[in-house]
């Protein structure tokens, strides 16, 4: 995981640890249409519904945007 994007990320929404579609949508500069299809279809990793919403973790979305080898 990129350490400095997960702290870009943390900076930028203080208190959170994972990000719902509207935000993830965002921080990925794609629609939230986008950002749903790829939660169910599994290419945001640690993606996953809780009470019936989706969230992504701030770790596996600093890892997307910037990615470690």
């Amino acid at each position: 995981m990129s350490a400095r994007m997960l702290h870009l990320l943390l900076t930028q929404y203080p208190g959170r640890v994972a990000l719902g579609v509207e935000q993830a949508a965002i921080v990925l500069g794609l629609s939230a249409h986008t950002v749903r299809a790829w939660m169910r279809e599994g290419r945001l990793p640690g993606a996953r519904k809780v009470g019936g919403k989706w969230i992504v973790p701030l770790p596996e979305l600093a890892e997307v945007l910037e990615p470690t080898v």
